[in-house]
């Protein structure tokens, strides 16, 4: 294919020809389709800013032309495809990626700008030029009816027209990363607790369920006295309260437990005013060990809170006595 265009030689009286005719360059291939990528974002703590987009579309490649082609650098006389952009989506650290059905895992994002792919851009469309249609000769001194022994070749607008993306279902968990975990029953003092370790602000008040998602504190940032050796300041996690019953999923037990998992200790804080500090202290255990031994194996720190009641004050050294008699006694057990 081609087109006459004018001739600029041209001079009245000349025997060049008004117009000329150019013949058409040769196609340019079309870029990739973006691929779709998280990224690990320090500045998020929750994955809200995707709660109700149920589709993510990212770019299409863009289209090849016999001048400029897709846009990209020109190497070796030939016009080379242009780079589409990712298109990148920012999740707190700790996201789990999984696949919706399955649940086959793909990633974890802990570190701050760490990247996973989770979604290939489908190939670009390749520069072709359109075949003549070939016709067959029915024998020699023999013409073809219209139509009759015409071979065409298909194959060549599969290659135009590229391939497509890779669409896939995900299902986003988000697990807090810290070094430390703080438990305990509702209204037991934790959110007051990592206030005063940390310079975090969560929301404190005198009724049970305050807290309805983790809080996170640097210890450091409040302790300018304390002395890590080197290592970078523990994170503290305030968990929302538990629940009898929450491993198996009561009061979204099994929401907050999982935050668990990246831990290296445990915090349990314990109402000293409660009528049996031991007896909360065990529920909190037990449920731990249920939703997921490894939890009980790991070192843990028993606070006790609201010592400023007198009650608290009188019977500390027998409350304490009660929790360590039952440490003991679900250490041998599990």
């Amino acid at each position: 294919m081609g087109k006459k265009v004018p001739n600029f030689k041209y001079r009245a009286g000349s025997s060049l020809p008004k117009q000329i005719w150019l013949p058409a360059a040769e196609p340019a291939d079309g870029s990739d389709g973006a691929s779709v990528l998280l990224y690990a974002d320090p500045a998020l703590d929750n994955l809200l800013h995707l709660h109700g987009r149920k589709t993510i579309t990212a770019k299409h490649g863009a289209n090849g032309n016999p001048v400029e082609g897709s846009g990209g650098p020109r190497r070796r006389g030939k016009q080379a495809a242009q780079r589409t952009q990712p298109l990148r989506i920012g999740v707190p650290m700790g996201t789990v990626v999984k696949r919706k059905r399955g649940g086959a895992l793909l990633g974890e994002l802990t570190n701050p700008g760490e990247i996973l792919l989770v979604a290939r851009g489908g190939k670009g469309g390749l520069g072709v030029v359109r075949p003549a249609a070939q016709p067959v000769a029915k024998g020699r001194g023999k013409f073809l009816d219209e139509g009759e022994g015409v071979v065409a070749d298909d194959n060549w607008a599969e290659d135009a027209a590229g391939g497509a993306g890779e669409e896939v279902s995900l299902q986003l968990l988000m697990r807090v990363v810290a070094d430390i975990g703080i438990v305990g029953l509702p209204n037991a003092g934790k959110s007051s607790l990592l206030a005063m370790l940390t310079r975090a602000s969560p929301e404190v008040a005198p009724y049970p369920f305050t807290t309805l998602m983790p809080n996170l504190g640097v210890m450091a940032a409040g302790q300018p006295q304390v002395c890590f050796h080197g290592e970078a300041a523990p994170v503290l996690a305030d968990l929302p309260g538990l629940i009898e019953g929450a491993h198996a999923g009561r009061g979204l037990g099994r929401n907050f437990l999982r935050h668990l998992r990246r831990t290296r200790g445990i915090l349990h804080v314990v109402d000293a005013s409660a009528a049996d500090p031991a007896a909360d202290y065990e529920i909190v255990r037990q449920e731990l060990a249920m939703y997921n031994p490894q939890y009980c194996g790991r070192p843990h720190v028993v606070a006790l809170n609201k010592m400023d009641l007198s009650d608290a004050a009188e019977l500390h050294r027998e409350v304490a006595q009660d929790i360590l008699a039952v440490a003991r006694r679900m250490q041998v057990s599990h």
